[in-house]
């Protein structure tokens, strides 16, 4: 292959960049397409603006080197016409496209919502700790709720008033999807999280040392609750605390206190054996 056989030409050059121009233009779709589906507003305009560069730099390439691009300057002193056009123009309508759109973007297309989260209706309990998901189209995002009891979150100028689905994981607190809605015209939202509520069945026989029910009138109190026994000294009942609270246990025989301990709260049979009278 001889060396003028290597070069260049203007047809492989015109080729070259051309290629360069469609996958670049695709790329720009690409990219629009993303910002424009991004609900969380993740996308950042210095992305784009980065990216944009070498896509009018590619361009201009092939503009300049396919189609020709001119500027002329007329005149002998500063006050001269100067003109600017052809494809060369494109070039810096895309530079000044991109550093519209990115600082539009950035501080007119998104905003940061405020989630506050509270363990009551009267916002008397803020809930700080544990963390959030927030379920989107895209995958889901997870966010620490800080020691203000809120998280924050970039959303496009354009969400207000769509629906979200929070999925706060709170200690001691109910895990489960909470529907809500982008206020209209706030940066804050409120949500209110159910304190989980626990229960505990508990039975059991009361006996004494010989195997018998106590003669007279039982009276059975857990956790301050009144538990009814019946005739073969079978208590049964529910308590509001889960397994293994451990809550006061007191026995009376004729209104006499006869048994009088701090109990675990049992999710199985528990007996009690009283001394014998």
């Amino acid at each position: 292959m001889t060396p003028t056989s290597k070069r260049l030409t203007n047809y492989r050059w015109a080729i070259f960049s051309f290629f360069g121009f469609i996958a670049s233009t695709i790329g720009l779709f690409l990219i629009l397409s993303l910002v424009t589906s991004d609900t969380l507003g993740m996308f950042s305009g210095v992305l784009f603006y980065i990216i944009i560069i070498p896509f009018g730099l590619v361009a201009a390439g092939f503009l300049f080197g396919a189609l020709k691009s001119y500027a002329r300057a007329n005149g002998k002193n500063i006050h001269g016409t100067l003109e600017f056009g052809g494809p060369a123009m494109i070039f810096v309508l895309l530079m000044y496209s991109g550093i519209y759109f990115q600082n539009n973007f950035t501080e007119h297309g998104t905003f940061s919502l405020y989630i506050y989260f509270y363990g009551d209706q009267a916002k008397a309990t803020k809930l700080t700790g544990g963390e959030v998901q927030f379920i989107t189209n895209g995958s889901p995002i997870i966010k620490a709720i800080d020691n203000e009891g809120h998280v924050s979150i970039s959303y496009p100028a354009d969400a207000r008033g769509r629906k979200i689905n929070i999925d706060p994981n709170i200690d001691s607190y109910q895990k489960n999807q909470i529907a809500a809605t982008i206020p209209e015209d706030s940066d804050t939202l409120d949500v209110i999280v159910t304190k989980k509520s626990y229960t505990t069945d508990i039975y059991g026989y009361i006996y004494d040392g010989q195997g018998l029910v106590p003669k007279g009138v039982l009276t059975l109190e857990w956790a301050g609750i009144n538990v009814p026994i019946d005739a073969n000294g079978k208590y049964k009942s529910t308590l509001p605390y889960p397994p293994g609270t451990v809550k006061n246990l007191k026995l009376f025989l004729d209104n006499k206190i006869i048994y009088n301990i701090d109990q675990a709260i049992q999710d199985e049979i528990f007996d009690i054996k009283i001394p014998l009278q």
